[in-house]
């Protein structure tokens, strides 16, 4: 029997190790490897950041007149200027411009 796990034994089985729905002689040898090779301790730690992140259920609000002010913003870098897109088929023709750049910036 193996005793040392790869790095693609542990991308594989990482989820259970993360959740401890590994066997005890499994969990031994991916905290062996785990402790020993950078790559993976990294791809543990960051697997752990995005359960944490995807598990915030904390919305963000926008700043008053968000929503307005973007809306002016794509009007005018879209067609130029700050008049109204008569329809969608117009914003989708000027949004195929390459030379339309959008960018926000909160103020």
């Amino acid at each position: 029997m193996r005793t040392k796990f790869s790095c693609r034994e542990v991308w594989q089985n990482i989820s259970d190790y993360i959740d401890g729905d590994l066997s005890a002689g499994v969990q031994k040898k991916m905290d062996l490897h785990i402790k020993k090779c950078t790559n993976c301790t990294t791809l543990l730690k960051n697997v752990k950041t995005v359960i944490e992140l995807l598990s915030d259920d904390t919305v963000a609000e926008m700043p008053k007149g968000f929503s307005e002010r973007l809306y002016k913003r794509l009007r005018t870098e879209i067609t130029g200027t700050n008049r109204r897109l008569s329809s969608t088929r117009e914003l989708s023709k000027s949004a195929g411009n390459p030379n339309v750049h959008l960018s926000y910036r909160a103020t």
